[in-house]
């Protein structure tokens, strides 16, 4: 790594992240509001939404997309993944962020077990069709840990997503809800605490994280790898702003890196608690994407979610740019697959072998959604219309 007098990195041309697309890179050491909107806002390499008349495709626009029917490959995308209802919603979360900027589509947001489902789903069949031995070796560790996000993600929505036990209940009755609901949460966290609890030198356990609430919300995901002599490393991965990443500016654009790492945490320290109430860390990081069921209300704000990682500062450690490379921030609305994208990306080490990777992620997942559209693109209808406009709006990203 080059510093200039100046006080600013110098990629080297065989940067291993994706840096070297810059010609220089200033740290940013204050922070200020006009820099988190840009990061956090959708003003950065954003992709509008391209305004298509309400008319029928033509047997001729079909045909061009209809090449995808002759590629050979699994049913992925199943009704069972995904739903109908759903699968605009997905696809514009995972192929084309500028849809999310069409308001009158709503389309912002995902579910966390489909998005991650859809993932493995992908990568299952390019392991079972791939002769690449190399890549075998990254696909496989990603594969475990994306099944893992998928059922850490299945404990989060279930339990969140119940409903109370009465429409219009007493306080008595909510205080009852909480007391059940708590009582099921330490119950999630004493089954992740003995998984961290098990691990073995190098071995990894993958969360599903980051916080909900009344009004919207934000993933990430934690990775917390086993060191051995039970200690252990904890990994924080981000798509947009947060307090804790560092962040590179070149003239109007700002990138951040996706990565926040934590070293030599003593068991002790990050599974402390007792027989009743295991792991008071892992508990708080799971009520922050709880804290909006039934009757709670609550309004979490970042304050709250940076003072849960007060906790871990002790064994911050610096990342260094050429490790974690720098990301543009996410646009709003695609969270959960663009914090997966980078969980792939640093898991790849390697820029090249990752643009690989998501390319053949997305292009499969391009087959798959045209098939699922393919029968709705000649209706005359509101739905027809918005369908030909995402599969339009796909093609040209």
């Amino acid at each position: 790594m080059q510093i200039d007098k100046n006080n600013e990195f110098i990629p080297e041309n065989k940067g291993v992240l994706g840096f070297h697309s810059f010609k220089k890179l200033e740290k940013v050491d204050k922070i200020d509001s006009s820099l988190i909107h840009i990061i956090s806002s959708n003003k950065q390499d954003k992709h509008l939404l391209p305004p298509l008349a309400d008319c029928l495709m033509s047997e001729q626009e079909i045909d061009e997309f209809s090449v995808l029917d002759e590629i050979d490959n699994k049913a992925i995308l199943t009704k069972e993944t995904v739903s109908d209802r759903r699968l605009l919603k997905v696809g514009a979360n995972i192929l084309g962020g500028g849809l999310i900027t069409g308001e009158e589509l709503k389309l912002e947001g995902s579910n966390p077990c489909e998005i991650y489902g859809v993932f493995e789903s992908i990568l299952l069949d390019m392991k079972e069709s791939s002769e690449d031995k190399e890549l075998d070796k990254i696909l496989n560790p990603l594969i475990a840990s994306t099944h893992e996000l998928v059922e850490i993600a299945k404990d989060v929505i279930c339990f969140s997503q119940s409903p109370p036990s009465e429409s219009n209940p007493t306080k008595e009755e909510i205080e009852k809800e909480r007391m059940k609901d708590q009582s099921q949460v330490q119950e999630l966290v004493k089954k992740y605490a003995q998984r961290i609890n098990d691990l073995k030198k190098g071995e990894s356990f993958n969360m599903h994280g980051g916080w909900c609430d009344i009004e919207g919300g934000h993933a990430q995901i934690y990775e917390i790898v086993g060191e051995g002599d039970d200690l252990y490393s904890f990994n924080f991965y981000t798509s947009t702003y947060d307090p804790k990443i560092g962040i590179w500016k070149n003239t109007n654009k700002a990138k951040i890196q996706p990565i926040v790492r934590y070293r030599n945490i003593p068991k002790k320290y990050l599974l402390l608690g007792d027989e009743t109430t295991s792991a008071v860390f892992i508990q708080n990081l799971l009520e922050l994407q709880l804290s909006y069921k039934g009757n709670y209300s609550l309004k979490i704000d970042t304050d709250l979610v940076n003072h849960v990682f007060l906790y871990l500062l002790p064994y911050h450690m610096e990342t260094s740019i050429k490790e974690s490379g720098v990301v543009l921030g996410q646009r709003s609305g695609t969270c959960v697959p663009s914090v997966w994208k980078v969980f792939a990306r640093i898991k790849c080490k390697d820029l090249n072998v990752y643009k690989q990777l998501i390319f053949q992620v997305k292009f499969s997942f391009l087959t798959h959604f045209f098939k699922r559209l393919e029968g709705d693109l000649g209706l005359a209808t509101e739905d027809g219309k918005n369908k030909r406009r995402a599969l339009k709006y796909t093609a040209s990203s």
